[in-house]
């Protein structure tokens, strides 16, 4: 429960998310600053996957977590990547990449939490290293067929479905 705690700023995480785009999102007075806790950190994790040639998909934001983040798409690896930025939890990338059997390998620069993850869900945690180097490990680490990857409006559906299963089994 301590937990789950950390993980949702106080709360229990929602146990279901919807994605919104940050520009659907912002009022006329609202600055897209004003959806970043560290915008130094984001924008630097976000030059960083576009120098390592992955493409923009879209910056979202999840009201009820709060969590803002961008995500990515390396076409050639079947490979997502976004950036996370949250108000206690800080600022995070992830690489993702999913597959038929609905299985999915995820490292991710935060930290552990310890919790434990369904038995299909392959996740690591890489801290302390840069992101060129994380996703080095990532393509020579996570297998590369039978891989997912949904056209980029479609996103905001494949995240949240993935979010649910995750959640329907911490639940169950």
């Amino acid at each position: 429960a301590d937990l789950l705690q950390n993980l949702g700023g106080g709360d229990i995480p929602p146990f279901r998310v919807k994605l919104k785009k940050r520009s659907e999102v912002l009022d006329e007075d609202d600055e897209e600053e004003d959806f970043l806790n560290d915008e130094a950190s984001f924008k630097q994790s976000c030059d960083e996957f576009l120098s390592l040639g992955f493409d923009k998909i879209e910056d979202y934001y999840i009201e009820d977590i709060p969590l803002s983040m961008t995500a990515y798409i390396d076409r050639q690896s079947s490979t997502y990547g976004v950036v996370y930025d949250h108000p206690m939890a800080g600022v995070w990338t992830d690489l993702v990449r999913r597959y038929e059997d609905g299985s999915s390998w995820t490292f991710g620069s935060n930290k552990d939490s310890l919790m434990d993850y369904p038995d299909n869900k392959t996740i690591r945690h890489y801290p302390d290293l840069s992101l060129a180097e994380m996703l080095e490990i990532f393509q020579q680490e996570a297998p590369s067929a039978d891989t997912v990857v949904v056209p980029d409006h479609e996103f905001p559906k494949f995240f949240e479905r993935a979010y649910a299963e995750e959640m329907d089994w911490r639940i169950a």
